[in-house]
This record gives C-alpha cells, sequence and structure tokens, in this order.
C-alpha cells in the first residue's frame, strides 16, 4: 500500500496567535519577535521522517484578518490537516476558533483531521489547558499547546500533524480497497455454522 508522500497542512486562527512564529520555528529554527501579519497566506515545504519515511510537509499559513477570510477557503481545500491556533493569553482567541471549526465544515467537501494548538504557553496564560481540551474533544479534534518563543512543543505538533495525516490515509486506503473487493465479489460472506450441539 502507497501512503501519501505529500502532505498538506493549513494553518487556521486569529491574526497574532502566532501561526507564522509556529511555522518559521519549524522550518527554520527561528523566532523573529517583530513578525508582520499574514497578508493572503504564504506557502512553505520541509521534509520530514514518518513510519521511517521521507514525508514532505506542504505548510499553507493563512491570514487571521477578517478583510481576508473570504480568500481562506481556497486555501485549506483539500488540506490533509487543519491546525487551529490560539493564542492561551487571549481568551477571544480561543472563543473565535468555534467560527473557524464551522468554515471549515462548510467549505471543505471532506472535513480534514484537525488539530487545536494552544500558542504562546511561555505567557501568563487566560485559557486553561483543561478549556482546550474540553473544546478539542467537542469537536473531535487532537489538541496540544506550544510556544515558538520558546520552542516548547512544535516538533511534536508537526510531527503528529503528519502522523495523523498519514493514519488518515491508510484508513482511506484500507477502505477504498476494501470496497473494491466488494465490488469485485472477492469478499464473500463467511458460511454459519452447521454444527448442531
Amino acid at each position: 500500500m502507497t501512503l501519501a508522500t505529500d502532505i498538506k497542512l493549513v494553518f487556521l486562527g486569529e491574526s497574532t496567535v502566532g501561526k507564522t512564529s509556529i511555522i518559521a520555528c519549524f522550518s527554520q529554527g527561528e523566532f523573529a519577535p517583530d513578525q508582520t501579519s499574514t497578508i493572503g497566506a504564504c506557502f512553505s515545504m520541509k521534509k520530514v521522517i514518518v513510519d521511517n519515511e521521507e514525508v514532505k510537509l506542504k505548510i499553507w499559513d493563512t491570514a487571521g484578518q477578517e478583510r481576508f477570510r473570504a480568500l481562506t477557503p481556497m486555501y485549506y481545500r483539500d488540506a490533509q490537516i487543519a491546525i487551529l491556533v490560539y493564542s492561551v493569553d487571549a481568551t477571544d482567541t480561543f472563543h473565535k476558533l468555534k467560527k473557524w471549526v464551522e468554515d471549515l465544515k462548510r467549505d471543505t467537501k471532506v472535513m480534514p483531521p484537525l488539530i487545536i494548538a494552544g500558542n504562546k504557553i511561555d505567557l501568563e496564560r487566560k485559557v486553561s489547558t483543561e478549556a482546550g481540551e474540553k473544546f478539542a474533544e467537542s469537536v473531535g479534534a487532537v489538541f496540544m499547546e506550544c510556544s515558538a518563543k520558546a520552542k516548547i512543543g512544535i516538533d511534536e505538533l508537526f510531527a503528529a500533524a503528519a502522523s495523523m495525516a498519514r493514519r488518515d490515509t491508510r484508513v482511506i486506503h484500507e477502505e477504498s480497497s476494501k470496497l473494491a473487493q466488494e465490488i469485485m465479489g472477492e469478499t464473500k460472506p463467511q458460511k454459519k455454522s452447521s454444527c448442531c450441539k
């Protein structure tokens, strides 16, 4: 079975939550304190090893500002993983995650697996870990926390995303293969036992 070696990840969330900083920390090992807000979207790539195989992560960093919101769906269509980021020191960015999830459901044919990522854990938090976990559970997402500035949890975030995408691809392959076998008549129902006691 051939699994996807190119994985499309899309980062979503309000402006200033640190999406660009997370990506820069992962792909370049850098943190820029004066990072400017993304306009439209930015694209980057990085190769990683998942399950002993090289995988290319195609990472889309989308703008969080309202004026660019109409453009966002074109970037997250066909994404294999959506990472919704909020800042643990800004409650409003957390509460707005629900709208991002609703937009994803509306604008994608198949809802991608989700990761809810609480960023800026190096700062004084206003959103508890428990609140983040509860929201993630309510939308069927994986929950993680990180800090681009302190370089905490960044590699783990991308490793989880890549593994989830591979696992999701594996399930799709298995289901497609099973369906094909059923259509071709290769899957036969097992005969019931005729044993009598």
